[in-house]
């Protein structure tokens, strides 16, 4: 059987994750490269979307680049579409880490978790090997919290 890589944009409202993991330190270390990636943000400073494009020029070209906004008024629904499965997620071994803006759950390859993703649209089954969840900090008064960086009728979410 075929295995492919698959993202997936989850939108969640709240989200709890138990992990038990043995640390494969050399798949995780593999991830600390991607901090250099944490100077941007959503916010009208010079690490906000304003500034992108000076530092990488490509992010003032293009016009449907995320972070998208979801328009449900334009979705179609196919009625021929299966649900989609997700097969053995009773125990998900892996590596959790918090780095202060985002959780990442990574799932070795060679782990004991045989967690499978398939159905709806998928045309395989897929294996994920990280999942990412973007969850909002904490904000005083009415402002609502944007832990999402992509929008449903512009709202934005606690997290994705």
């Amino acid at each position: 059987m075929m295995l492919q890589y698959l993202l997936l944009f989850i939108i969640v409202e709240h989200y709890t994750v138990v992990i038990f993991a043995d640390v494969d330190i050399e798949h995780a270390a593999s991830f600390v490269r991607r901090e250099i990636w944490n100077w941007w943000d959503y916010t009208d400073g010079v690490s906000g979307p304003a500034a992108w494009g000076f530092y990488f020029p490509i992010c003032e070209a293009g016009r449907f680049q995320s972070p998208i906004n979801i328009e449900s008024r334009h979705l179609l629904f196919d009625h021929q579409l299966t649900p989609i499965n997700i097969n053995n997620s009773d125990n998900v071994y892996g590596i959790l880490r918090n780095d202060g803006r985002n959780l990442y759950i990574i799932i070795p390859f060679d782990s004991n978790s045989k967690i499978h993703i398939s159905g709806g649209p998928l045309q395989y089954e897929y294996r994920p090997v990280e999942i990412y969840i973007r969850l909002a900090p904490p904000t005083m008064g009415d402002k609502m919290p944007r832990g999402s960086e992509h929008q449903i009728d512009n709202r934005s979410f606690h997290g994705e």
